[in-house]
This record gives C-alpha cells, structure tokens and sequence, in this order.
C-alpha cells in the first residue's frame, strides 16, 4: 500500500514541470535589449536602418532627399557626413528647421534607436551600431584618413545585414565605397546618388564603379 501512495504522489510531478515550463516561457517574453544586452543582427533587425554617407555638397543632397521623405517610413536614418572637427555643426538643427518633419537628433551619447527618427554624427567622432544601439566612439586613426561613413556602414552590415541600406551622396573621395561593398554582401542593398546631380561626384561615382 505504501508504494502505491509514493507512486501517486511521483505521478504529480509531472504537472508541476509543466507549469514551470510554462512560467518559464512567459517569463522568457520579458526579454529587452536594454536589460539584456544587444540582441542577434537577425532579431535586432525588426526595422531597416539606413545610413546616409555624405561629405562635400552633402547637406543640399540631404535636404532634396528628407523634403520628398515620407514622415511614417518605419525606418532608423542615420545620417554620417564630414564635418569640421573644430567646428559645432548644425546639419541636425538645418535638417530640423527647414527639411523634415521627423525627429532630429545629433548623437553626443551612446543612444537606442527608434523608427522615424534622424541621427546625425557628431564632429570628430565616429558612429557604429551594435544591436540596437547608435555608439559614439574615437576616430579610428586621429592622425591618419578619417572615414566615417565607411566605419558605420561596415557596423550596419554586421549588426543589420538583409535590413541594412547604404546611400552615398554628394562628397569627394571614396568614402563609403569599402563600407557599402560590406553591406551588399551581407545582404543588405546600396543607393548612390547620379553623379551629374551631385555637387561632388567622387562618393557616388566610387561606389558605383565598385559595383556595391
């Protein structure tokens, strides 16, 4: 009779695992990248992110692009130009006032990234993106060839791979033309601006001739 009993109560068991079970998948739901960390490129990429590399002649480019912009894209633009580094730059205030009815923001502070907002590179820094998560960090090489844009390109391919987008405009040089060949290849897809519409041709024409 004994073990009749202690084998009922063995049986019982079962049942409670399965509420374990199922208290641990609600439990699991709760996930967020804030608290967590940053998530896989495949589950951070829940929204395109579109990194916009520019330089010289950039900032009318941007204005022609953001004045035909829808304001409900539900995309992250990330918008990467050279600038002065001794000099306070107004492209986020410019783009604000005159150019886009989306949020503006120039990232001073590492910051999460939401849908249908603009970030814009601080002067003599760089921008990556790790998860969800816009970085502000050193310049690579303080003494040698500064390359933004192909800096954060070569982070967005990584991170954002099928949901990442290039666009090259207006600049002189080939920056951007390394990083966007990183984004085609994970996947992602590469925009340059018609060169005999640029102000500066040398970004978008490199980029092209590299076939990205």
């Amino acid at each position: 009779m004994t073990d009749k009993k202690e084998s009922k109560k063995k049986k019982s068991a079962p049942g409670e695992s399965s509420k374990k079970r199922a208290s641990n998948k609600r439990a699991s739901k709760k996930y967020t990248p804030e608290k967590n960390g940053p998530e896989s490129a495949e589950k951070s990429a829940a929204f395109p992110v579109v990194g916009l590399g520019a330089s010289a002649g950039g900032l009318t480019a941007l204005r022609e692009l953001f004045s035909a912009m829808p304001d409900d894209t539900g995309m992250v633009f990330v918008v990467i130009q050279h600038l002065i580094p001794t000099q306070k730059s107004r492209t986020a205030e410019l783009l604000q006032q005159k150019y886009t009815n989306l949020p503006v923001r120039e990232v001073t502070e590492d910051i999460r990234v939401v849908p249908n907002y603009v970030y814009v590179i601080p002067p003599d820094r760089d921008l990556i993106i790790s998860g969800a998560m816009l970085k502000v960090t050193e310049k690579r090489d303080p003494k040698g060839m500064h390359l933004p844009v192909d800096t954060f390109f070569t982070s967005l391919a990584k991170n954002y791979r099928k949901s990442a987008i290039g666009i090259i405009l207006s600049g002189t040089g080939s920056d951007g033309t390394a990083g966007a060949q990183e984004i085609k290849a994970g996947g992602g897809v590469v925009f340059a601006q018609a060169p005999e519409s640029a102000e500066f041709d040398g970004m978008p024409r490199s980029a092209i001739r590299s076939g990205a």
